[in-house]
């Protein structure tokens, strides 16, 4: 009976912490540069590096936290895969801090091409090799200000984005300009040889 009930018990955990849900933030700059951020809670920590951190004694917590940051370190180049076009980002080691309540929040700054006029593609491997099916909600936000929302997991782990070249944008811009002068200076010309003509 005691056997049962035991099983009962470590089953009801494991089912009770097989989801998780969390938020990432990727901000691209002009120059390549994405500052990113991704949150999750302790609880995912042990599927994440193998660690808990929430320990009354002080030593083993201590451990814990230098093993996490040596985790985290090595691991956020790992499972982000960012690339401009075929040429891949170099993601820099990455660095955790505590976040509100349970949350963990993950960062990391990645080094890219200039992005402007090129597609931007993201890598999502986290938590790939855990029974854990985590799930993101991410937002990218673009040079230009705007936003891209997605949902990302290990069912749903890449994202493609065409970034907008702004001179590109202002060169079509300044074209369509000359070309509407340009047709209002040509419909003035045959307004005043129809008036001329009229008058004549």
């Amino acid at each position: 009976m005691l056997a049962v009930v035991v099983i009962a018990l470590v089953g009801a955990t494991l089912s009770a912490h097989n989801a998780s849900q969390g938020t990432s933030a990727f901000l691209v700059h002009n120059n390549g540069k994405i500052d990113i951020e991704v949150e999750v809670l302790e609880t995912d920590l042990p599927e994440l590096c193998d660690v808990e951190i929430n320990l009354a004694d002080r030593m083993r917590r201590l451990a814990a936290e230098q093993k996490l940051e040596e985790c985290i370190a090595l691991g956020m180049p790992r499972w982000l895969r960012l690339r401009v076009d075929d040429v891949g980002c170099r993601v820099l080691a990455g660095r955790y801090r505590h976040g509100a309540g349970l949350q963990i929040v993950l960062e990391a700054d990645a080094l890219c091409d200039a992005p402007a006029g090129h597609t931007l593609t993201l890598d999502w491997g986290l938590f790939q090799t855990s029974y854990l099916d985590h799930q993101s909600t991410s937002t990218l936000t673009l040079p230009d200000g705007t936003q891209r929302r997605a949902l990302l997991s290990k069912r749903k782990n890449k994202l493609s984005i065409e970034i907008r070249d702004p001179r590109a944008l202002a060169a079509k811009a300044a074209a369509a300009t000359a070309a509407a002068v340009v047709a209002v200076v040509v419909a003035l010309g045959l307004w005043r040889r129809r008036r001329h003509r009229l008058r004549a």
